[in-house]
């Protein structure tokens, strides 16, 4: 639920900058409760951390979704 209420919000055409908080800290709780495990959740979390003008953590957390992907199939 977590990650669907943050992806609607980043996928809207004009989040707010309230509303792109709201999703950041979905997106964030989310990952942290599947350990990082999901790379589903970690592109609703770049995502977000992206539209919140944190670029260079989207990158890191894109970069993170593909070495777990890589490594665990």
């Amino acid at each position: 639920m977590l990650n669907n209420t943050a992806w609607l919000i980043v996928t809207a055409s004009h989040p707010t900058k309230e509303q792109i908080a709201l999703a950041l800290r979905s997106a964030q709780r989310a990952v942290a409760q599947t350990d990082r495990a999901d790379p589903n959740l970690l592109d609703t979390l770049a995502e977000t951390q992206y539209l919140a003008g944190r670029s260079e953590e989207a990158i890191d957390t894109i970069d993170g979704s593909h070495s777990y992907w890589a490594l665990h199939h």
